[in-house]
């Protein structure tokens, strides 16, 4: 279960939750939290727990997914593309991941077929 804490801080201010996570060494915990649609871009999430989380239509472009544990997670919609050090394996331990958004050389070691990217959301 997520650590609350960390879902607020998370939801409120991905600058607030990146100077956080520069002066911890706490792991996130955001299991199975709902993050639907949240503005995630350029968020640290290296090494979180972001198992069973509901990511479905989150922006997590250009965001630091190194190690994070996706297992779970659904990605319905999300949008990926260009996130940093996202591999594979992660994102296919995911459900929905097929149709979340990603850039064309993930989607090709996924073995998913070219999809057109549409521009970024502006931050609500």
């Amino acid at each position: 279960m997520a650590n609350e804490e960390h879902v607020e801080m998370l939801k409120r201010s991905v600058e607030e939750w990146n100077e956080w996570r520069k002066t911890t060494d706490e792991k996130p915990d955001l299991s199975g939290a709902n993050l639907h649609g949240a503005y995630l871009r350029e968020a640290y999430l290296r090494e979180a727990d972001l198992s069973r989380a509901h990511l479905s239509g989150a922006i997590l472009a250009e965001a630091n997914l190194s190690g994070a544990n996706l297992s779970g997670a659904d990605l319905r919609d999300a949008d990926l593309s260009s996130a940093i050090n996202l591999k594979p394996q992660q994102i296919k331990s995911a459900i929905n991941w097929k149709t979340a958004i990603y850039d064309e050389a993930l989607r090709k070691e996924l073995g998913l077929p070219p999809g057109s990217i549409p521009p970024p959301k502006p931050k609500p």
